[in-house]
């Protein structure tokens, strides 16, 4: 992804303050048609298990997202 020079934070410390500051976020899939949804979900970082850290989405069992989130296909987290 192209990020312009003045949107570049080379700081994961400061990404990682932004991101427990905003604990939401959007969650992009697509269903097996090709069809895109977008969903609004509580996010957690946990910083333990590397430099980057991990990001925890909480999705209900009865969201029809949890079937794309099982089937393995790519999501996009934003």
């Amino acid at each position: 992804m192209y990020i312009p020079p003045f949107f570049v934070q080379p700081s994961v410390s400061k990404m990682h303050d932004l991101m427990r500051a905003h604990p939401f976020a959007v969650l992009i899939s697509a269903d097996p048609t090709g069809s895109i949804d977008a969903q609004h979900l509580p996010v957690t970082l946990n910083t333990g298990k590397n430099a980057y850290g991990t990001l925890f989405l909480h999705v209900a069992a009865a969201n029809p997202v949890v079937q794309r989130l099982c089937s393995h296909r790519p999501v996009t987290v934003v």
